[in-house]
């Protein structure tokens, strides 16, 4: 499955927008998740709101929910263990996770990014977050007074 970086971005503002201190939010793998309450004749939890509006956006639960792993495997956001193997709860963004969101939340600034990783032939999260940190400050006036970018 290809890295999208659209979806990552939205994963992480999720993430953001619906966890707290005490307070984190769960991402549910659909089909494994309904196979076990299946199997296991255990009533599936609620999809929660969020994850249903990603899943509406990006047309599948598997896409989703490979971006959640790999931002948790990016080291972008926190998950807890111990968990439903169907599940991913996360407890929030971690430093790296904030720092690339705050990089992101400029349209110009994430259509850069989207150039970039497009260009590569699509790039893992770690080479797009080492390359995104080295070049912004240098290329961040050039993005921003570009209107054609």
């Amino acid at each position: 499955m290809k890295l999208d970086i659209d979806c990552l971005r939205d994963v992480l503002i999720c993430v953001e927008d619906n966890t707290g201190l005490h307070q984190p939010c769960v991402f549910y793998d659909v089909p494994v998740m309904e196979k076990s309450c299946s199997l296991l004749e255990k009533e599936k939890p609620d999809i929660p709101g969020y994850q249903a509006e990603l899943i509406e956006k990006y047309k599948g639960s598997d896409i989703v929910f490979y971006h959640v792993l790999q931002c948790v495997e990016g080291g972008l956001i926190s998950r807890v263990e111990d968990t439903a193997p169907y599940e991913a709860v996360i407890s929030g963004l971690t430093f790296e996770g904030h720092d690339f969101l705050g990089n992101m939340r400029n349209p110009k600034i994430m259509k850069w990014i989207s150039k970039v990783a497009e260009e590569a032939g699509g790039m893992g999260i770690k080479t797009l977050l080492t390359y995104v940190g080295s070049q912004l400050p240098a290329t961040l006036p050039v993005i921003l007074n570009n209107l054609h970018f």
